[in-house]
Formats: C-alpha cells, sequence, structure tokens
C-alpha cells in the first residue's frame, strides 16, 4: 500500500520536478492529506468497513 504513493511522488520529484505538483510544499501536504483522510476512513469504518 505504500509502494503507489511513494512511487507516484518519486516520478513527480524526479522526472518533473520543475511542475508545480512536484514542489516540496505540495508533497509533503499530500502526504499529510492522504494520511489525515485514512485517519478519519478508519475510525468511521474500522478494519471490517465491508
Amino acid at each position: 500500500m505504500l509502494l503507489g504513493p511513494f512511487g507516484a511522488s518519486a516520478v513527480l520529484i524526479y522526472e518533473a520536478y520543475k511542475a508545480p505538483l512536484a514542489q516540496p510544499r505540495n508533497v509533503i501536504m499530500m502526504h499529510f492529506a492522504g494520511a489525515c483522510s485514512w485517519c478519519v476512513i478508519y475510525d468511521l469504518f474500522g478494519t471490517n468497513w465491508y
């Protein structure tokens, strides 16, 4: 589950480093937003949400 986001970040940072989405602030904030949304979903549904 961790390889997808890190792979996408690696492509942005190393290959498209001049793109606006590849700037450090954006990369860090999007990882933070993803972690926060996962925590909210986990709190709402728990481990057996299906």
